[in-house]
């Protein structure tokens, strides 16, 4: 997933806050108190089927600061996916349910926000990236020339003359 803002030169091993050892990046010293661009708070979600409510996502909790990038990591079945449908507004409802919590993105309930303005941030302000490979990737690319080709049509959706992904 990748929210919003410049997320950097795109070049981790470039980043002058990378670390050799490890391959991670260091974190910028805290400079108070910030709100996160993208805060899910107690996220619970339940589908129904057959007359049965079971609820597989539980107390879900994620803050992400504008320029960071995560990756939701975990086994299958885990709930990744019903995690980003859910951010991103394309769980079907029913049978899906969030039965508690909130997802807030840049200061805005996603969860009140009707279809085209939901749709209106799609590739643009989140994007999201499924673990299938056979549909998520051409094995022929580069994972990075497919991320750059992913912020280019978020920048033409934008009206951007200069991509980020040429920078």
């Amino acid at each position: 997933m990748v929210a919003g803002g410049d997320a950097g030169s795109g070049d981790p091993l470039r980043d002058p806050r990378f670390q050799p050892f490890g391959g991670r990046l260091a974190r910028h010293a805290a400079r108070g108190p910030v709100s996160p661009l993208l805060d899910i708070r107690d996220l619970c979600i339940g589908f129904s089927a057959h007359g049965k409510h079971r609820r597989v996502l539980h107390d879900v909790n994620l803050h992400v600061a504008e320029g960071e990038r995560v990756s939701l990591i975990g086994q299958s079945g885990s709930g990744k996916t019903v995690t980003m449908r859910a951010i991103i507004g394309t769980l079907p409802m029913p049978p899906a349910m969030i039965a508690q919590g909130s997802i807030i993105y840049a200061g805005q309930s996603l969860l009140d926000l009707g279809p085209i303005e939901r749709n209106r941030l799609k590739g643009t302000g989140i994007s999201i990236v499924l673990q299938d490979p056979m549909t998520s990737f051409n094995p022929v690319l580069t994972i990075r020339r497919r991320m750059e080709d992913i912020i280019r049509y978020a920048d033409l959706r934008l009206g951007r003359s200069g991509s980020k992904a040429a920078r």
